[in-house]
């Protein structure tokens, strides 16, 4: 594509979305009133009544907020931010101690944007004209990256991912919603402006976008095609068979250095099943002869609803560690036992007690020095 061609996208994109924000919504493609398009991208009621009156103008192909994690103190950018809708839900997030930019190339979307952030109080959140290609943002100055059925509108999009490497810090992350070519897209389709417009005529393939995000730097790096997704996008061109070209996806990425992503370090480890701990601790209770404690635990199973079969598996093989521990043991004294005179004093085998079952063995108060007997007169180890 020469550098005209992309110049009379980029104008043929600007009116189309100048329109829209004029007309105060409606999408570009399709005539669902915008809380109901909203609704089938994955917004919540919570999410459609806090932003601003107009900020939802029924545009999009996801919920890239919904994959972000975002969290308190972050500074979002929102890459083709229309009149803010992303934004203002991001900033309920990022909280006060946290920044929201948004990025659009369209003077209406911006003006309507600044309009809404003022109506709402948001003094976090600011919207800025410019060109996804070429952001008006400093190097390293992002935490989280936004876009929300945009990129798949530029002419080169590889510029744009090395746009948004520059201003993520180190460590920061990707959370897109994008169109995406699910097959080659007839002649037609692609030359189409209105199509184009529409997320569909500039939809890349997956290797594509994988291929773009990995030459600017990008690492882990994910994009989930959601098939139920193509039961909108043939709304937004009925009859003309859109669906079986293009399809919504979720898109992931991490720059890589500085510290753990934030998501990460908000929970580092995740918990563990209370099953899993409950199987663990009968098996050790077994191995080490605490018939109480095994009960208890064997409760606790049967009430998480731990199926019988796992449950006699910890049984079987803590009852195999212990035996075997055992046996060692014996051995050894047994082996002691047997050993030739070297001039110290004989030791006679002593008969090994029997004792009842769960029951532990009394030992002497003046025991030796690995076991301090217990008041009760009981081992402890």
């Amino acid at each position: 594509m020469n550098p005209d061609d992309q110049d009379d996208i980029r104008r043929n994109v600007r009116v189309a979305y100048g329109t829209v924000a004029r007309r105060d919504g409606g999408g570009c493609c399709g005539t669902q009133p915008a809380s109901i398009a909203a609704g089938r991208l994955g917004y919540g009621e919570a999410d459609l009544s806090a932003a601003p009156d107009g900020a939802n103008l029924g545009l999009g192909c996801g919920n890239p907020r919904a994959m972000a994690g975002l969290l308190a103190g972050e500074t979002v950018l929102d890459l083709g931010s229309g009149a803010g809708f992303d934004c203002f839900l991001a900033a309920r997030q990022v909280g006060e101690t946290g920044r929201v930019i948004g990025v659009d190339m369209t003077p209406e979307m911006v003006s309507k944007a600044r309009a809404n952030a003022s109506q709402g109080g948001y003094e976090q959140v600011e919207f800025r004209l410019g060109e996804i290609e070429a952001l008006p943002v400093a190097d390293a100055s992002v935490d989280v990256i936004l876009s929300n059925c945009v990129i798949n509108l530029s002419p080169d999009k590889t510029r744009v991912f090395r746009e948004a490497y520059r201003v993520l810090r180190p460590g920061g992350r990707l959370a897109i919603s994008d169109v995406v070519a699910s097959a080659a897209l007839p002649e037609e389709i692609r030359r189409d402006m209105h199509l184009y417009s529409c997320c569909i005529g500039g939809a890349a393939p997956v290797d594509e976008i994988e291929a773009a995000l990995a030459a600017a730097g990008f690492t882990d790096i994910r994009v989930t095609p959601k098939d139920e997704s193509r039961e909108f996008i043939r709304d937004w061109a009925p009859g003309r068979g859109i669906e079986l070209f293009v399809v919504s996806a979720d898109i992931e990425a991490v720059k890589p250095g500085g510290s753990t992503p934030m998501t990460e370090v908000a929970n580092p480890t995740p918990e563990l099943h209370a099953a899993i701990v409950s199987l663990v601790a009968l098996a050790a209770n077994i191995a080490a002869n605490h018939p109480k404690q095994g009960l208890c635990q064997l409760d606790k199973l049967r009430e998480l609803g731990v199926p019988e079969a796992h449950i006699q598996t910890a049984i079987d093989i803590a009852r195999h560690i212990r035996d075997e521990a055992g046996q060692h043991l014996d051995a050894a004294f047994d082996e002691k036992a047997a050993a030739p005179d070297t001039g110290a004093v004989a030791v006679e085998p002593v008969a090994k007690p029997k004792v009842a079952k769960g029951k532990p063995i009394a030992i002497p108060v003046t025991g030796g020095a690995c076991c301090t007997p217990t008041p009760g007169r009981q081992s402890c180890c």
